[in-house]
């Protein structure tokens, strides 16, 4: 699975890198051009061009997954879900299990798909804890 990160200098990136102790805020999967992203208010479908526009610092890497078209089916099937604000506060709060099962949040996303297509990366119940550096660390 093709994934992108991206970074900027404004100040919801900026924080999201120092709570998370990681050069990336965001991530997005990529399919023919397009990237599947929960960026608020919903996760959307939007071009490459589009996410490098809003995170001038970005790179490519791949996420292994065992069945990639599993993979891309759960993440379509995502699009117009709400952005799970909640999920994203909790990152500083580590012992708080905020997680919502009807909304996404860009690192829980690629998770979420990989593990549809066959490849599990955390437990259940940890998504809502993994960050996009944590996942950048997982791809190559």
């Amino acid at each position: 699975m093709k994934l992108i990160f991206g970074a900027s200098r404004m100040p919801g990136s900026l924080l999201l890198q120092f709570f998370t102790f990681s050069r990336w805020s965001h991530v997005g999967i990529v399919y023919d051009g397009m990237v599947i992203e929960a960026r608020f208010p919903r996760v959307r479908m939007t071009t490459v061009a589009d996410f490098q526009s809003h995170y001038p610092r970005w790179e490519f890497a791949d996420l292994p997954c065992a069945d990639e078209g599993a993979a891309e089916a759960f993440a379509r099937s995502r699009i117009g879900r709400r952005y799970d604000l909640g999920g994203l506060l909790a990152f500083p709060f580590q012992n708080r299990d905020w997680e919502s099962s009807s909304r996404d949040f860009c690192s829980e996303l690629p998770i979420l798909a990989a593990a549809a297509g066959g490849t599990r990366y955390v437990r259940d119940g940890a998504r809502s804890r993994v960050t996009p550096g944590q996942l950048y660390d997982l791809s190559f």
